[in-house]
């Protein structure tokens, strides 16, 4: 799934840290492969380092025999929250913002144009 991932993200394949592993290894996986990969695919969208870690999954690290999940968000709802957090630590400059998110400015605008979203006006 993470070659998978990123080859349609156009970046490199990421590791997994021990750490994140281990969160993979615990969890109940009650949706099976399709839940395993829409994890992979959020963590492929959200890490912003060059190994997926426990932080970028959607899912907590047991800390009991029963794992606990994170409030369900959609795919669409991480990604959308991470542009938007983005593009405002950066002023909304689309070339800082696209390179540090690892996708082509032409993406972010589509990403922008998809979520309908707006620069903030400034107040002077």
């Amino acid at each position: 799934f993470i070659a998978k991932y990123a080859r349609s993200m156009n970046r490199p394949p990421k590791q997994v840290s021990d750490d994140a592993m281990q969160v993979l290894i615990q969890h109940p996986w009650h949706g099976n492969v399709r839940e395993l990969e829409n994890c992979i695919e959020r963590a492929m969208v959200v890490g912003t380092g060059d190994s997926i870690e426990a932080g970028d999954l959607p899912i907590k690290k047991s800390t009991s025999a029963e794992t606990t999940e994170e409030s369900p968000q959609t795919l669409a709802d991480v990604e959308r929250g991470k542009i938007v957090e983005t593009l405002d630590e950066l002023n909304w400059n689309i070339s800082k913002s696209a390179a540090k998110l690892g996708i082509d400015r032409a993406t972010l605008y589509n990403k922008i144009e998809k979520y309908n979203l707006k620069r903030p006006k400034i107040e002077k």
